[in-house]
């Protein structure tokens, strides 16, 4: 009775011979290549998902809508002073101001485009944190469109380098430095 069950089990398992009515063996193939496939699959579609996440383009009026998920820095600096050194940091880097409002307290900018690439929208967001006698700044930084390679491979964080050099700025004309 065992016999038959292993030979049955053997008999319906993907990866095993099989015999045909004349003798000879027969193996699935398919099964064991739909065992290979699949995860192959699975793996390219998350990986997919993936890029997708990350590249998730941006035009300057969506990523107003952002607000909230972008880095964010405080700095014991009054409300104008930062607000005018991120216009100037955000002109030493070459982005373009679309949309300012010093009373919502935001500062949309982008970065050029080219025939290869459609270029970058920046986004700060400023909040008053009397509590702490400083500003809060938020930095979003997005693609419009497909990223050149290189930034893909060799990837900067805009928002990372927008908050570094605003609090140096900030550094050097409040003395510190």
């Amino acid at each position: 009775m065992k016999n038959k069950i292993i030979s049955g089990a053997r008999q319906n398992n993907p990866m095993s011979p099989q015999k045909s009515k004349n003798g000879k063996e027969i193996r699935n193939e398919a099964g064991v290549l739909s065992l290979i496939l699949a995860p192959i699959l699975v793996i390219a579609l998350f990986l997919a998902g993936l890029l997708f996440q990350y590249l998730s383009f941006s035009t300057p009026t969506h990523i107003k809508e952002l607000k909230g998920q972008g880095k964010a820095q405080t700095y014991n600096t009054p409300y104008d002073e930062v607000f005018q050194a991120a216009i100037e940091i955000i002109n030493e880097n070459g982005l373009a101001i679309v949309e300012s409002d010093e009373e919502k307290a935001y500062i949309i900018a982008t970065e050029g485009s080219d025939f290869l690439n459609e270029g970058r929208v920046v986004a700060l967001f400023f909040s008053n944190k009397p509590e702490r006698s400083g500003t809060q700044v938020e930095v979003i930084s997005k693609y419009m469109a497909l990223p050149p390679l290189k930034e893909l491979l060799f990837s900067r964080n805009g928002s990372s380098q927008i908050l570094t050099d605003l609090g140096n700025k900030l550094e050097i004309n409040n003395g510190h430095k």
